[in-house]
């Protein structure tokens, strides 16, 4: 078997991107999970593995740890970093759309937990690491449907570090605030645009980057004595 890997999914934009390149720099076996195989294209060029697959469908999550096992790549670390977000309040909101964001954030990130756990023991033990928000612990106007996908998905993160903690597995959630990713513009539009000195005490927007090196700690043994931890990442929007 070849040394452990980690898996990050939703690897071809945004913050699953770069945590992608992080760990590849770090000289780590990266594979790298969307559903989107052009923005992985990109990737495969850097060395780094590229596994199509859509997160919120059981069959495409079980294939795609099959496949890992057949060729003897064992994992350590999995990034859950795939989500999407959509504008709507409660009463605002179509059910498909509810329905698409929880599919995704939480469904999704369930299914890699439910599948990676079985995994990280054959391993020996691992990390999970959840991209959840700063939404996740304050409300924001018009995204009904992402605030209570993050906050369910802090509230999974911490359910698999109490049920998993004996045999070795740490499951840490991220807090991101305002970061300048692609979906963030789609929604906002560009963070300059932003009055971004009432959003957080820097006053700017955070780079993906910044994120993808928290997620590389928290897959550390440095991190070894952190577990059902929210970090957030977020220059204190969640203080304000």
């Amino acid at each position: 078997m070849v040394s452990p890997g980690v898996i990050v999914t939703g690897a071809a934009s945004g913050i699953g991107r770069a945590t992608a390149r992080a760990f590849a720099d770090g000289g780590t076996e990266v594979i790298a999970v969307d559903v989107d195989d052009r923005g992985l294209a990109g990737l495969a060029g850097e060395g780094i593995q590229a596994e199509v697959a859509d997160v919120s469908s059981e069959a495409d999550v079980q294939s795609l740890f099959c496949r890992l096992e057949h060729a003897g790549l064992g994992v350590r670390a999995v990034c859950n970093a795939a989500g999407i977000l959509v504008s709507g309040t409660v009463a605002g909101t179509p059910i498909e759309d509810f329905e698409r964001v929880m599919a995704v954030n939480v469904r999704g990130t369930f299914l890699m937990c439910k599948h990676a756990v079985p995994a990280l023991r054959r391993a020996g033990g691992g990390a999970i690491i959840n991209i959840a928000s700063a939404n996740s612990f304050i409300a924001e106007p018009g995204i009904a449907a992402y605030c209570a996908s993050k906050a369910a998905v802090l509230g999974l993160t911490r359910a698999v570090a109490l049920d998993h903690a004996a045999e070795g597995i740490r499951a840490n959630a991220i807090c991101p605030g305002l970061v300048d990713t692609a979906m963030v513009r789609r929604h906002y539009g560009s963070p300059e645009t932003l009055d971004l000195k009432s959003m957080n005490f820097f006053g700017r927007a955070g780079r993906p980057e910044e994120i993808a090196h928290v997620v590389v700690f928290l897959a550390s043994d440095d991190a070894s004595f952190i577990t059902g931890a929210a970090f957030c990442v977020d220059a204190g929007a969640t203080a304000m």
